[in-house]
């Protein structure tokens, strides 16, 4: 019920900088491996069963509203997942549940705004009027043991990929004249951007800790700053190893990544290289979540 009226923006974050009750709120309840999902909302396995997205008709065009406000429906369980799972973490600062708390809220306000506008192209479309897949909780679930590995693959990779695919279908629907849906993705574009930026930020923490963390067993002392090429080090290799593919495919949305601080050093050498052997043989690919966005 809470998580029903938090998606409709009916219960705000009023008292949560009660740190401490958090904790232990968050210590005492474990979350649950996958998150009930609306009644009405049909997940498939066969992404064949997807609808059709894009311009042209009203449905076709409200297929792909409905399939990037899946998405967010996704990224608001991510959010409190990244919370609930990892924030009981010694070495994570109070500032860690305070970034991905207003994630959470922009994702809900992002999840609201796609949802109104399914019901303004037409009162026959609502969140669960289309089928929908599971992908995404897929890479939540082979993440959910490590806090670098879910911030590598769900915000620095998958969310990443939002930021370079959305332009694209921003175009399509401009091109279909639905220049109020073009408006909503805009919007919702420059927001996603600071997710990101989120993401690389407490990676390079969580890194840092990790090296620190390696030092101390060898007896050196820990380092305040560690080299970014470093870190980078660290996030191609657990790309390579964690995904089907290991390679992250263009075209980029070089301005948006650049702005939340994700350059191209981190990004470029996995467009043209060689995957390592995956530790996981069933995770899902980069390259199907890319598709699910653009199709």
């Amino acid at each position: 019920m809470a998580e029903k009226l938090f998606r409709e923006g009916k219960i705000t974050a009023r008292g949560f900088n009660d740190f401490s009750s958090s904790l232990q709120f968050m210590m005492e309840n474990r979350p649950p491996q996958t998150p009930q999902r609306p009644d009405n909302v049909t997940i498939v396995l066969d992404r064949k069963q997807l609808h059709k997205r894009g311009g042209g008709t009203v449905e076709n065009r409200a297929a792909l509203v409905h399939s990037i406000c899946h998405m967010e429906s996704y990224a608001i369980d991510l959010s409190w997942d990244i919370l609930v799972r990892f924030a009981i973490l010694e070495y994570l600062p109070d500032e860690f549940l305070v970034d991905w708390f207003e994630v959470a809220i922009d994702e809900c306000r992002h999840f609201r705004m796609l949802n109104k506008r399914l019901a303004e192209l037409d009162s026959k479309y609502y969140y669960g009027a289309f089928p929908t897949h599971g992908g995404l909780w897929e890479s939540s679930i082979q993440t959910e043991h490590d806090v670098m590995l879910r911030l590598c693959i769900l915000h620095m990779v998958h969310e990443a990929r939002g930021l370079d695919r959305t332009p694209t279908n921003i175009k399509r629907l401009k091109d279909a004249k639905d220049n109020v849906s073009a408006d909503v993705l805009t919007i919702i574009l420059e927001e996603e951007i600071s997710h990101v930026e989120k993401g690389v930020k407490w990676f390079k923490f969580c890194c840092t800790h990790l090296v620190n963390e390696e030092r101390k067993q060898k007896g050196l002392e820990c380092l305040t700053d560690i080299d970014e090429d470093l870190i980078i080090e660290y996030f191609h290799k657990m790309v390579k190893q964690n995904t089907s593919s290991g390679v992250l495919r263009p075209p980029f949305n070089v301005e948006a990544r650049h702005k939340a601080g994700f350059t191209a050093k981190w990004y470029e050498p996995l467009a043209n290289s060689e995957p390592m052997k995956p530790k996981h043989h069933q995770q899902t690919t980069i390259e199907e979540e890319e598709e699910e966005i653009i199709k």
